[in-house]
């Protein structure tokens, strides 16, 4: 759902459990900041990456909006990418970040 969600980042963190957790956009810059001692990204790149998610969740909503009627008939799933904000294990690593291919279920 977290291709859809607009208010939401997945974050992949090794130390965290569950490893894959999808959470807030505020949450996310509270946890990894941007600034100060313990920043592992940039506020460029911070914004990238909240931008290349709204881009990929436009392009979700899209699909739907163009087909999702003649797909629920056929396979009830969209395909979409969704973003992933990845935390490396070291501590001194940069974030990085990863595009998945999802399949968005349809509503009927």
């Amino acid at each position: 759902d977290n291709a859809t969600d607009a208010d939401t980042v997945l974050v992949r963190d090794p130390t965290g459990t569950p490893e894959l957790q999808e959470i807030g956009i505020l949450e996310l810059l509270q946890r990894y900041p941007c600034r100060g001692s313990e920043a592992r990204w940039s506020p460029d790149e911070a914004i990238t990456f909240l931008e290349t998610k709204t881009r990929w969740l436009d392009a979700a909503l899209e699909s739907w909006e163009a087909d999702g009627e003649a797909m629920a008939d056929d396979s009830e799933l969209i395909e979409a990418k969704a973003v992933v904000l990845i935390v490396p294990e070291q501590p001194g690593q940069s974030l990085r970040t990863e595009l998945l291919d999802v399949l968005i279920p349809v509503d009927s």
